[in-house]
């Protein structure tokens, strides 16, 4: 039986079987994601700081990140990067879009997700996302920003060959943009809804593995499903 891999509660190594072949993944928590407001942006935040937050708002709050790792031949890559919103399990999933975008079949998801020129994507709250914009209008802000980020990529590299940053602005609740490299792309974003029709998991697909999403759940390509 395939086993959705964001069903899965916690920190864990486990096992997805395909016709053939098995596909190892590793869930790591990296931190904590702040929306006050609860309008996520998703974007590459240097190339495109001025990005608009999705249609569809989330209950403001406090919520975990978690980088879904496939362990590959020869290597070792982030494959999906999850916010999870609550403890329910989802059973439904949805192409996240913004307000002026219709929706699209489930193959065509890239044609609305959003694209990364300089090797690194983010998560953040509009809150967030306004700072990030007066930061990098800022005489030398884009250089400074840049420059803040990189050092903690290279903290966070050290540690498991995958950089990443939380990005604190000073606010008394914490808001932060959590930032990770990613190759230069196009990625789409999926809500998870659970039985009641909450939304508990936002997932980017990095494009490393060939699960597709559907409405009700996801496959592996390779099993025609």
């Amino acid at each position: 039986m395939f086993i959705d891999p964001f069903q899965i509660d916690g920190e864990a190594i486990f096992v997805v079987q395909a016709p053939g072949y098995e596909i190892e993944l590793e869930r790591k928590r990296w931190t904590e994601l702040i929306l006050p407001t609860g309008k996520l942006v998703v974007c590459d935040p240097i190339a495109n700081p001025e990005a608009e937050a999705f249609s569809t708002k989330v209950q403001p709050g406090s919520y975990p990140v978690f980088a879904y790792f496939a362990h590959l031949r020869d290597d070792i890559k982030p494959a999906y990067i999850v916010l999870q919103l609550g403890t329910a399990r989802p059973t439904r999933w949805e192409v996240a879009l913004l307000d002026n975008e219709d929706p699209v079949g489930w193959n065509d998801a890239k044609e609305v997700g959003f694209h990364v020129e300089t090797g690194v994507a983010g998560l953040m709250d509009v809150v967030a996302a306004d700072m990030v914009l007066d930061t990098m209008a800022t005489n030398d802000g884009e250089e400074e920003f840049t420059k803040a980020m990189r050092q903690k990529f290279k903290r966070t590299r050290r540690g498991n060959g995958v950089a990443w940053a939380d990005l604190k602005f000073g606010l008394r609740d914490g808001t932060n943009l959590v930032a990770f490299e990613a190759a230069d792309d196009v990625y789409a974003t999926f809500w998870g809804y659970d039985p009641s029709g909450e939304i508990t998991r936002v997932v980017i697909d990095l494009n490393v593995l060939d699960f597709q999403f559907t409405p009700y759940g996801i496959r592996l390509a390779a099993m025609g499903a």
